[in-house]
């Protein structure tokens, strides 16, 4: 599994349900990479095996010691840096997670980079905290980006999450 997080400003409310999401699922599933980007994307696995919890997510709430911009959200530039750092580890066994609310401060989406993605992983789920009514609204980029999802949802509470992991396991 690979996973990719937003840590951006426009997810503040969210970025430690998120997070704390993240941290869970490194402590469950043995073969996982996860990354957090807000302008540009940064590598965080060996974090989970060095912190604990509390620790580990106000470390990546604050980006602390990662090398990563805080600013303006550029999915399209965290995609590049996905693509040219890490598109190997998107194969078909791979599950590819993308946890945002797909807001790209109307920057380019790099959609290209996302078929590319979805041409190579096993499914790409994309988990996005704000409701479907948002999607494609003012900067966010998400009806352009679901073509390339095998699931959407919006995901936001715990019983958005436990619908969400029921419909996953259901899948296999």
């Amino acid at each position: 599994m690979v996973v990719l997080c937003d840590v951006s400003r426009s997810v503040e409310t969210v970025a430690r349900f998120m997070l704390l999401f993240l941290y869970s699922l490194h402590e469950e599933i043995a073969k996982i990479r996860s990354f957090i980007f807000c302008s540009n994307m940064v590598d965080v696995s060996p974090l989970f095996d060095e912190y604990e919890v509390d620790e580990a997510l106000i470390r990546l709430q604050k980006g602390v010691g990662f090398g990563i911009a805080l600013g303006r959200n550029d999915y399209g530039q965290a995609f590049r840096d996905f693509r040219e750092n890490w598109l190997d580890l998107a194969s078909h066994k791979t599950t590819v997670l993308i946890l945002g609310d797909a807001r790209n401060n109307y920057g380019d989406p790099e959609t290209g980079i996302m078929s590319l993605i979805h041409k190579r992983a096993k499914r790409v789920i994309w988990l996005n905290p704000e409701p479907p009514t948002f999607w494609g609204t003012g900067d966010s980029e998400m009806k352009k980006y679901f073509p390339f999802c095998s699931i959407s949802r919006e995901c936001s509470s715990v019983n958005h999450l436990e619908w969400v992991v029921g419909s996953i396991l259901k899948r296999g």
